[in-house]
């Protein structure tokens, strides 16, 4: 879960830092073609035809760049529902499986304390040891 939500971090940072390098660029394009225009009157065609680019382009950018950062921001999301049925599966499965293995060994071990008394019962033994490594290793 901590992962995850530096993730969702480092994407609201990246989201930021992005956005405002944007507009920056905009903010800059626009007063560099307002610069033009006041040195040269005689191009006031092409300063407001280079002002219309730069809000389409800026604009477009941005919505490209807001539309980015939703994108990750969802898939951040579901990455993190994924992970966390991922996680209940497992506990799920490994709960199922550790209990009918202690049931076993707790067979094994009263089918053993019989048999002591008796004479030693290997296979018993063996038995008795695999089901406890393998509750371990679950």
């Amino acid at each position: 879960m901590k992962l995850n939500s530096r993730a969702s971090i480092s994407i609201g940072i990246w989201l930021v830092t992005t956005v405002s390098l944007a507009l920056w660029w905009l903010i800059h394009g626009l007063h560099q073609v307002r610069r033009i225009g006041e040195i040269n009157p005689e191009l006031s065609t092409e300063v407001l035809r280079g002002q219309r680019m730069l809000y389409g382009e800026g604009a477009f950018f941005l919505i490209l760049l807001v539309i980015g950062g939703i994108a990750l921001f969802y898939y951040n999301l579901r990455e993190e529902k994924r992970h966390r049925q991922t996680e209940e599966f497992f506990a799920i499965l490994t709960h199922e499986l550790k209990t009918p293995l202690a049931s076993l060994r707790l067979q094994v071990e009263s089918i053993q304390e019989d048999l002591m008394a008796t004479g030693p019962a290997k296979l018993l033994e063996r038995l008795y040891q695999d089901s406890v490594r393998l509750e371990l290793q679950l």
